[in-house]
């Protein structure tokens, strides 16, 4: 089974290779906005290298999905920093385990559940039956597992249901950076915390969780090695109890965020993220560098039959006129 692994993972990166960025108006918009926030929130990474870096971040992606089909069948990869003590302390003790979509980061739950950690999942609406199918399967196949409950993310009563998992000794496992961020810091449903030298928006429900139900927030973190493991850190626990004043929100979540800024500025491909990136950013406090010129001022976006043109240095749009792209391409053709 091994052998069959790192075959379809050979696969992926040579499909990811011959893949045209350009061809595809869905993965041309993707790369735009990654070029664009990798140059906002890793200016040390040079322009030239963006498009490598894109393709990389394609090809972990996918491999979140082989992770999970191999490991329903039973096989994971070699994983290292996994503590098992911690797992099995949450047997019998309550734990907001705080993710990001990095590196395999897929591998925890199941991790958590071989351990048979009583565990409830938050997940976006399009994952709840293909997720609730990979946990019958992997049960059927190890029935040892303790099988997570699965919330909606979109239900009006998921931070209800939530409360109530871990008031019954269920912890949660959530994605800090799972939520596609819109509006401004309203000081009600998110909050701004600094990231890699700027500013992005984040709800406030890992911390509201916590404050209500007294749980620890532990970050925990899995990402990919060159020889091939997996690497499991776990943050230290930020306990409610331990933060004094009105501002636990902020403070706590701000916290999470610098425990993963380390793995995104090392393994800046592993983090999904940086193609959605620009719907958590706040442009209007973006640090530009006085006399620093982007490598390209504007991109050009597609949406349906209109173009758009994108402005690197504060996320603006502008619809084009229609005959607008003919005129480009007459003129590059033409040069």
């Amino acid at each position: 089974m091994e052998n069959r692994y790192k075959k379809e993972h050979a696969e992926i990166y040579r499909e990811v290779e011959r893949l045209d960025i350009g061809a595809s108006p869905t993965i041309h918009n993707q790369y735009t906005f990654f070029s664009a926030n990798i140059e906002h929130f890793l200016p040390m990474v040079p322009a030239a290298q963006h498009e490598e870096l894109f393709r990389e971040t394609l090809v972990y992606q996918r491999l979140s999905g082989l992770d999970l089909s191999y490991g329903v069948a039973g096989y994971l990869p070699p994983i290292s920093g996994w503590d098992p003590e911690w797992a099995n302390s949450l047997r019998h003790r309550v734990g907001i385990i705080a993710c990001a979509h990095m590196g395999a980061h897929m591998l925890i739950g199941l991790l958590l559940a071989k351990a048979q950690v009583p565990l409830a999942l938050l997940v976006v609406s399009h994952l709840v039956e293909p997720l609730k199918k990979f946990w019958k399967a992997a049960a059927e196949k190890d029935p040892s597992i303790v099988l997570p409950q699965i919330v909606d993310a979109s239900s009006s009563s998921a931070l209800r249901q939530l409360v109530r998992f871990v008031q019954a000794g269920v912890s949660l496992l959530i994605y800090w950076d799972g939520e596609e961020h819109s509006g401004g810091d309203d000081g009600l449903h998110q909050v701004c915390v600094p990231l890699l030298g700027q500013h992005i928006r984040l709800q406030r429900g890992i911390a509201f969780l916590s404050k209500v139900t007294q749980a620890p927030i532990v970050p925990v973190v899995a990402f990919r090695q060159r020889d091939g493991s997996v690497g499991v850190h776990q943050g230290t626990e930020r306990c409610p109890q331990h933060y004094r004043g009105k501002d636990f929100t902020r403070l706590a979540l701000q916290s999470v965020v610098q425990f993963f800024s380390p793995y995104f500025i090392h393994f800046p491909a592993q983090w999904d993220k940086w193609t959605h990136l620009h719907r958590m950013a706040l442009p209007e406090r973006f640090f530009v560098e006085a006399g620093r010129n982007l490598s390209d001022r504007y991109g050009i976006l597609k949406g349906g039959d209109t173009y758009f043109l994108f402005e690197r240095r504060d996320y603006h749009t502008l619809a084009l006129p229609e005959n607008y792209m003919d005129i480009l391409g007459h003129c590059a053709k033409n040069r």
